[in-house]
């Protein structure tokens, strides 16, 4: 049965709502008395949480998703203080009609609002935040979800998404908002809309940033040297050939993936990570006479990249530490800052970048998981007069350069560009050989990561016992390693409190457990290091046996 109280909750939405999330409701009514139950409980029983990843769910009426009205209630709490706004969306479902309401709320509040035309990469709207000179910044998105998802980051006026102080002090007011509004008196005249101009300027300013490492563009020719790219349907289509255009390289695109599709209906889940979506870039690639050295995608809002290699035989992937990697050792050759300049990383992100580091002279500052807390750091320390050569995380985030706050897929592109033509040029060899020879001169480290997804109430619950059990010890003899260290970040104090808990053993094995802050599951960050490969891969291999096992029986146990 359904609780008293979530009566009148949804009495008042149905009430109180417009279009497609009226409908849903009534749509609702008409099931079994069963499902309406079910489908009530998870759309009202709990509200969705706005987060330091924004605000992310299913696209769904009620508390617990996302909708107009949750739009709605965002945008007013943020144009309380925020009176300068640029907001940007992506090419999933109600991105568009998401941003429009949002821009209207913040006009009826007194805000002034630029609102790009077209979908727009999430960097870009990080670039433009300060190009505007604006309070902060709003992006609809919900990055590489499945396509029933969709979300609301916020992004401060460093055009920095949120950290968790800042997110604080929104929520506060946000709590205090209504979940319905009436903006049909507010004009789209009154919306700033921006697109051509800014993108110029942000692809400019890239390419200046890139200068150093290569010289001038225009005396570039760079004939036999191409990549297949592909947006996944999303708003990388507009930036990525353009600015491989103008560095006078050859870019084959995957045009069934060029236009916008909410659905992403070519590849499901658009996630760059995941081999799978590579399908049509191989396809692609085979129907080329000559191969291209890469195969790259993006997901739909830009930020992250994925990446295939051709090693002479066949496409092969990398992952986000192999990548990150490969971008420090160039960057670290390249450009002399000051001894113990500043390199940023998250703290489930290869500890490889220490060992480069240290070589180059450079420090290694670590970070909670999130680009955001890098963007936040790499601020602090620029205005301390500290330099910053690249901040990245495992999951596909680069940032070279300071003409974003953000990760940026489209930046990251061209920096592989030029670090695809170093390599071939400097040493003979490509990403799989130059990450051989890393290996063999820092050590043979291997990451992976294992996700478990539990979906609903009952999902939550699950998360929450399983990093119970960590906590609580039951993980720390599952290896015949002995444990060295465990850290929980539940006690640490200001920006490294988080529900985090990090294990370390003996061999050079490390266990990272985290629960994702944007999607219902566990993640598990698992690290090696030996002296040959056969012997990292040998002990991961071990130990995600072992994790496998333990998570299973947990799970097991709450059944």
């Amino acid at each position: 049965m359904l609780e008293e109280g979530i009566f009148k909750k949804i009495s008042d939405w149905e009430k109180n709502t417009s279009g497609w999330v009226k409908k849903e409701l009534e749509d609702i009514d008409k099931l079994s008395e069963e499902e309406r139950e079910m489908a009530l409980k998870e759309r009202f029983l709990v509200d969705a949480d706005f987060g330091t990843g924004g605000l992310r769910g299913i696209i769904r009426a009620g508390t617990n998703g996302i909708n107009d009205n949750w739009v709605m209630r965002i945008s007013s709490a943020l144009s309380r203080y925020a009176k300068r706004v640029v907001i940007a969306y992506d090419t999933r479902r109600y991105s568009y009609d998401f941003a429009i309401l949002a821009a209207k709320v913040m006009i009826k509040n007194g805000a002034k609002v630029f609102l790009f035309s077209k979908p727009t990469p999430t960097p870009v709207l990080s670039y433009a935040v300060k190009k505007f000179n604006c309070d902060a910044g709003v992006v609809i998105t919900a990055s590489h979800n499945p396509p029933e998802y969709n979300g609301y980051k916020v992004y401060d006026e460093r055009g920095v998404q949120l950290v968790p102080g800042k997110v604080n002090k929104l929520k506060g007011i946000i709590e205090a908002e209504p979940f319905f509004f009436d903006v049909d008196d507010v004009v789209e005249d009154n919306i700033e809309f921006i697109y051509d101009e800014i993108k110029n300027d942000y692809l400019n300013t890239v390419l200046d940033e890139l200068d150093n490492l290569k010289g001038d563009f225009e005396e570039r020719d760079n004939s036999d040297f191409s990549v297949v790219y592909s947006p996944l349907h999303g708003t990388g289509a507009d930036f990525v050939p353009d600015i491989l255009e103008r560095m006078k390289v050859k870019c084959f695109t995957v045009e069934r993936q060029m236009d916008p599709d909410s659905n992403f209906s070519t590849v499901g889940i658009p996630n760059p990570e995941n081999p799978e979506v590579f399908e049509l870039c191989r396809e692609k690639a085979e129907s080329l006479e000559k191969k291209p050295e890469v195969l790259v995608t993006t997901d739909p809002d830009a930020d992250r990249i994925g990446i295939l290699v051709f090693n002479g035989t066949e496409y092969v992937p990398l992952n986000g530490n192999e990548l990150g990697v490969l971008f420090l050792d160039y960057l670290c050759r390249m450009i002399k800052l000051p001894l113990r300049s500043k390199i940023l990383k998250t703290i489930v992100t290869t500890d490889m970048a220490f060992d480069i580091a240290d070589k180059h002279g450079y420090d290694v500052y670590e970070t909670l998981t999130g680009f955001k807390f890098l963007g936040d750091v790499s601020d602090k320390f620029r205005k301390e007069g500290e330099k910053v050569l690249f901040s990245f995380e495992e999951s596909f985030g680069y940032l070279f350069g300071t003409h974003c706050g953000d990760k940026d897929a489209v930046s990251t592109i061209a920096l592989l560009m030029l670090l695809l033509e170093n390599i071939k040029s400097e040493f003979g060899t490509d990403l799989p050989g130059r990450l051989e020879y890393l290996r063999s001169e820092y050590g043979y480290y291997i990451e992976k990561l294992k996700s478990y997804s539990f979906y609903g109430i009952e999902g939550m619950n699950i998360i929450n016992s399983l990093m119970n059990s960590v906590r609580n010890g039951l993980c720390d003899n599952i290896f015949e390693y002995g444990l060295k260290a465990s850290t929980d970040f539940e006690k640490e104090k200001g920006d490294m409190k988080s529900n985090v808990i990090r294990l370390e053993f003996e061999n050079n094995v490390k266990i990272i457990f985290r629960p994702s802050g944007t999607e219902p599951k566990i993640k598990v960050y698992l690290s090696v290091k030996n002296d040959d490969m056969d012997e990292s891969e040998k002990t991961l291999k071990y130990i995600e046996e072992k994790i496998e096992k333990f998570i299973k029986e947990q799970t097991d146990n709450q059944e």
